[in-house]
């Protein structure tokens, strides 16, 4: 399965901020205010945010918020574990 390096979410920063933690397994991270960083043993991942277009649906607003991820160090199974565990936090379902 090949998951993408970068994908759109209508959550606010401050809900991506919130479930980052348990998102990553727990791996400390800063925020550098345009997104989030990791580094340690000569590795690390970048998660970088982009403030998309405001989008509508009927009275509905929001401002959806691209994320791209970028990897130093890591395998082809390593990045495709870790975006895995990442989008398993991220999905939302409608109905």
């Amino acid at each position: 399965m090949k998951l993408p390096l970068s994908f759109e979410t209508a959550l606010s920063r401050e809900d991506l901020l919130r479930l980052l933690p348990e998102a990553v397994g727990g791996t400390s991270f800063t925020d550098n205010g345009d997104g989030f960083r990791h580094s340690a043993d000569g590795r690390g991942w970048r998660i970088c945010l982009t403030p998309l277009p405001e989008r509508a649906l009927g009275l509905f607003r929001w401002r959806p918020l691209r994320l791209d991820f970028c990897f130093e160090g890591f395998q082809p199974a390593e990045i495709e574990s870790f975006m895995a565990r990442f989008e398993l936090y991220f999905w939302r379902g409608g109905g």
